[in-house]
């Protein structure tokens, strides 16, 4: 192994070559920023939280129907965020499954999804981040009381229902609505109908259910279920609206005593999960409205998600005006609260999980760019001694080139030999400088020396002036018959 001063001896040579040789610090230090650059900007590509350089830019959020939660919360933080100049826009959308499929090719983009239809997603999970759960989503099943015979003690859906129940929901619900295309609603009701009707079957005679799914928004059933007085049939029997609670949509429903919502047992939760492979979760609205505390529902978390391109301190900036927010968010969902505490975007702290994670990641970070620019400092002098190499290499390459050509031009004639010798004898002393100078390594400088020195003696010589007349003397056999009175010269 190499000692200490050994060690240090090799720095301070190399301390010395990179002042003696500008050009080539000079060099090396580009291509090292430039591998760094190219370096930065791939890792930046796959981890946005390491991008160095980030200008100013316009977010879509992908929210949802107004009235809704997802509307409301991204008509709140619609505008300026951040410290940069960065802006977010709200963009209405049918709900969470039309978010997925245009935050998996929009670019710079965050919006709201249930997770169950991540978990469904392959293509999202692949193409997005999934960056923290905002508050549960619930089911609401809302039916019309004179619908069903027990309406006034309360519907239950479960994995062994009431034989009235499915009887109604065969025979007597006729329009439904399960959510508009392109909503989270209207996937989860689907099952949940699936599901229902895989009991009518199996316990009631089979029959062509009656019922129409109504295409429409749900602000126009929530106005046909409000203005319903007491006639036969309804516009809306059945509305199933996934979305947050308490919100006033439903409260009003809810008030105008035509309206109940349908309680769904564990079991059927359960039941539902097994036959779909779905991973919901149990609920229920206990404190979300007036006389629900023994309402059971099914719920799913709604998340934030985000392109992959944007960076940790944006998104946390996002959450931070997010959570200033939560208030006003609140009171745009639910005027009059039964309790207060247990409004929808109270439910998480999903602001100080978020924001625990980025305090960590980012001490993290500072440790790895700090490894990052030490390495870089590091890489300069492998760089440099790889462009010294090029450089011994192509010193090594011309001087041997320059003796070919001598060998090739010179050497027929004792004329010809001292031009060669002379030639030889420029480019010693060249080699000497260069290896002198460091720009040529010991182990390119002793064969060119070698060389050198051979075809220095076959082309040695020397020119005698006698009188007005130069002799020339060779100095080796090849050039002596040249001369057959080589001798009496000499005497």
């Amino acid at each position: 192994m190499e000692s200490a001063s050994t060690k240090r001896k090799k720095t301070f040579t190399l301390w010395y070559r990179l002042k003696r040789y500008p050009r080539i610090t000079a060099l090396s230090l580009g291509l090292v920023l430039i591998l760094a650059a190219i370096f930065c900007y791939y890792l930046g590509l796959l981890y946005p939280q390491f991008k160095l350089f980030d200008g100013v830019t316009k977010y879509n959020f992908f929210s949802g129907q107004p009235g809704g939660a997802y509307y409301s919360i991204g008509n709140a933080i619609n505008g300026m965020f951040g410290n940069e100049g960065d802006s977010i826009i709200n963009r209405r959308t049918s709900g969470g499954s039309e978010n997925g499929m245009k935050l998996t090719f929009e670019k710079e983009s965050f919006g709201l999804i249930q997770e169950e239809l991540i978990n469904h997603d392959d293509q999202l999970r692949k193409n997005v981040r999934i960056v923290t759960p905002l508050f549960l989503d619930r089911m609401h099943i809302v039916y019309r009381k004179d619908l069903f015979k027990n309406g006034d003690r309360g519907v239950q859906l479960s994995a062994n229902p009431d034989f009235c129940v499915l009887q109604c929901f065969r025979d007597s619900a006729i329009n439904i609505n399960m959510g508009p295309v392109g909503s989270g609603t209207r996937i989860i009701a689907s099952y949940i109908m699936t599901l229902i009707d895989q009991q009518i079957n199996a316990r009631l005679k089979k029959k062509t259910p009656k019922f129409i799914q109504l295409n429409e928004a749900f602000s126009n059933s929530f106005r046909k279920m409000n203005a319903y007085k007491e006639k036969t049939d309804s516009s809306v029997d059945i509305l199933f609206y996934l979305n947050a609670a308490p919100i006033d949509v439903i409260k009003n429903v809810l008030d105008s005593g035509r309206y109940k919502l349908m309680s769904i047992d564990p079991s059927f939760v359960f039941l539902l999960n097994k036959e779909f492979g779905l991973g919901l979760r149990v609920a229920d609205f206990k404190g979300k409205y007036k006389e629900t505390r023994n309402i059971g529902t099914l719920g799913t978390l709604t998340y934030l998600v985000a392109s992959k391109s944007i960076s940790d301190g944006d998104i946390r900036s996002l959450l931070k005006k997010l959570d200033n927010s939560k208030d006003s968010i609140n009171k745009s969902l639910i005027h009059n609260p039964h309790r207060p505490e247990n409004q929808a975007l109270c439910e998480f702290g999903f602001y100080k999980f978020f924001d625990d994670e980025y305090e960590t990641s980012t001490k993290q970070r500072l440790k790895e760019v700090i490894i990052f620019l030490l390495s870089v400092m590091t890489l300069l002098f492998p760089v440099f001694k790889s462009v010294m190499g090029f450089k011994y290499i192509f010193h090594r390459w011309d001087i041997n080139k320059k003796i070919d050509q001598i060998v090739t031009q010179y050497g027929n004639n004792p004329e010809e030999n001292y031009i060669a010798r002379s030639c030889i004898k420029s480019l010693k002393e060249q080699v000497i400088n260069l290896y002198s100078d460091g720009l040529l390594s010991e182990g390119h400088y002793n064969p060119l020396m070698k060389r050198i020195g051979l075809y220095y003696e076959k082309f040695s010589g020397k020119i005698i002036t006698k009188g007005k007349e130069k002799i020339i003397i060779p100095g080796n056999e090849v050039n002596a018959k040249y001369y057959p009175n080589y001798l009496q010269h000499k005497q």
